[in-house]
């Protein structure tokens, strides 16, 4: 399904001195922006779950603290970053769900990961 349609975006841009002249300038600006495409192209929230869930995996893959990564899976479930696998440790759990909580754009985990193989 094509997403297709424009807008028209007016309004003013405030140049602010750079130097002791005072020159204070209001320009009057017009700008069109055209959208086309389908909305699978288009940045929302899927491609931002879909970028999240793949950094995440990248992060967990790399850790040398995670010896388990192999056995991590990494969803997104209505915004929420879900954990679930099983890992040799308590400790590793922990250490996953701090790496996965300092990581940008996460804002709430749910950690299903079980302890033992």
């Amino acid at each position: 399904m094509g997403a297709q349609g424009a807008s028209n975006l007016t309004g003013s841009v405030d140049f602010v001195p750079l130097s002791s002249s005072g020159v204070r300038r209001n320009l009057p600006y017009a700008a069109e922006v055209n959208f086309e495409g389908s909305q699978a192209q288009m940045d929302g929230p899927g491609m931002a779950a879909a970028k999240l869930t793949n950094d995440l995996n990248s992060v967990i893959a790399r850790s040398s603290r995670l010896p388990s990564a192999s056995g991590i899976d990494v969803s997104i479930d209505q915004g929420i970053v879900v954990l679930k696998g099983a890992v040799a440790s308590d400790k590793e759990r922990r250490v996953l769900e701090a790496m996965v909580r300092m990581s940008p754009g996460v804002r709430e985990i749910r950690n299903e990961v079980r302890v033992g193989r």
